[in-house]
């Protein structure tokens, strides 16, 4: 599973980061938002195929229970 989001949201939550973590530079934000976009454009081409779970509108709540879910579904087929 890979969590992504719209490329304006990512860049706005990289830059709220603290600022020990580095993470508003112009280089570290275009990393980072053409590192999501490849998730967008390849992710179903994987192998295995990866899950995407766009969090653009999700709560923190909400991304956690969607994930613990996957994690849960994953670990039932095993």
């Amino acid at each position: 599973m890979a969590l992504v989001c719209n490329d304006d949201l990512l860049r706005e939550r990289l830059v709220a980061r603290p600022g020990w973590r580095r993470s508003g530079s112009a280089v570290f934000l275009e990393q980072m938002v053409a590192f999501n976009r490849w998730f967008w454009e390849n992710g179903q081409r994987t192998e295995p195929e990866m899950e995407l779970l766009d969090t653009s509108a999700l709560s923190v709540r909400e991304t956690a229970r969607r994930v613990a879910g996957w994690v849960q579904t994953g670990l039932q087929g095993k």
